[in-house]
C-alpha cells in the first residue's frame, strides 16, 4: 500500500492485494505523487473517481508512523534476500518478530486511510470533527505511549490530544524500537522533570511531585508548594517549568504492559490518591 502526496497536499491511497500464499506484508509508503508511476497519469482521474480526499491537514505522527512501518518491513531479516519484501517472520531472530508482527498490524491499520478517512481525527469525512478541535496553549510535552491497536481506532481518544497539542504531543507505540527509544531517552535524560500517568503501586501525587520539585530547585518556602502544571508564574522574571508527560493509551492489562517497558527510573504519578481508585490487581 502506498499513500502518495499530491502536490495540493491531498492525499491517494493505493492497495494491493497480496495472496496469503506469497507471506509477502502490505507495507505503507508515503511518497510524493509525482514520483509515483500509479499517480502522475490518474491524478485528475483519481479525484473525479473520489480516489482522492481533502481533509486537515496531515498529521506529523501519522507520517512519522508510516515512515517508520515501512522502514521495519522492508528491512531484510539477516542472511534473507533483498529484493522482496514480507519475510516469512521465522526468519526474523525472535527479539524482532513481535516488532515486525506489529509493524504488519499497523501497515493494515494505515492502508484504511482512503475514501474519505481524516488522519488527524481518524473519522469518516462525514463525521470529521478536525474544526471543533482547536490547537490549545500547552507549554509541558505529551508522550503518548499507546498500544497499536489503539492507533487509528475512530473510538480512541489520544487523537484528541494530538489534535489539541500539535507540536506539544508525540505518538509513541509500543513494540516499534525507534519510537520506545526516543521515548526512553527522555525519561531518563530528563529525571525528575518526567513522569508517567499511572496508578501504581509507588505512584506519587501531584502535592508530593510539587514537593520534590520545590526542593530540588529550592525556589519554594517551607511548607508551600505549588501545583507541578500551573501554568501562572509568580513572578515576572521566573521561568515556567516545563514537563515531561508521558500517558499509557490502552486497555489496563495493554496499558500495564507498555508501563512494565519503560525504564525502571520512570516516576509513576496517579490522578487520584484514593484506594479505590487504583488500578485493578
Amino acid at each position: 500500500m502506498k499513500i502518495c502526496v499530491l502536490p495540493n497536499g491531498e492525499f491517494t491511497t493505493h492497495r494491493k492485494l497480496v495472496p496469503r500464499s506469497s507471506l509477502r506484508a502490505r507495507s505503507s509508503r508515503v511518497i510524493r505523487a509525482a514520483t509515483c508511476s500509479d499517480c502522475s497519469p490518474k491524478m485528475s482521474k483519481a479525484a473525479s473517481d473520489g480516489q482522492v480526499y481533502k481533509s486537515a491537514p496531515a498529521s506529523p505522527e501519522i507520517q512519522r508512523l508510516s515512515i517508520e512501518v515501512d522502514r521495519v518491513l522492508t528491512t531484510s531479516p539477516s542472511g534473507a534476500p533483498t529484493t522482496r519484501e514480507g519475510w516469512d517472520i521465522r526468519a526474523y531472530p525472535p527479539k524482532q518478530r513481535a516488532t515486525v508482527q506489529t509493524a504488519r498490524k499497523l501497515a493494515r491499520k494505515l492502508s484504511y486511510l482512503h475514501g474519505g478517512t481524516c488522519e488527524r481525527c481518524w473519522l469518516q469525512g462525514p463525521q470529521c470533527i478536525c474544526q471543533q478541535v482547536l490547537p490549545l496553549p500547552f507549554r509541558h510535552r505529551l508522550w503518548i505511549y499507546t498500544h497499536h491497536d489503539e492507533v487509528l481506532l475512530a473510538a480512541d481518544t489520544c487523537k484528541l490530544l494530538l489534535a489539541a497539542y500539535p507540536g506539544k504531543a508525540r505518538l509513541i507505540v509500543g513494540d516499534l524500537p525507534k519510537h520506545e527509544e526516543e521515548l526512553f531517552q527522555v525519561l531518563q535524560r530528563r529525571g525528575n522533570k518526567a513522569f508517567v500517568l499511572f496508578p501504581a503501586e509507588n505512584a506519587s501525587s501531584f502535592a508530593k511531585l510539587a514537593g520534590l520539585s520545590s526542593a530540588a530547585d529550592g525556589s519554594s518556602e517551607i511548607g508551600v508548594t505549588s501545583h507541578p502544571l500551573s501554568s501562572t508564574r509568580e513572578t515576572e522574571d521566573e521561568v515556567p517549568e516545563e514537563w515531561d508527560i508521558v500517558v499509557l493509551d490502552g486497555t489496563w492489562e495493554q496499558a500495564r504492559r507498555l508501563n512494565s517497558r519503560l525504564p525502571a527510573s520512570a516516576r509513576a504519578l496517579t490522578l487520584c490518591p484514593s484506594p479505590r481508585f487504583a488500578h485493578p490487581g
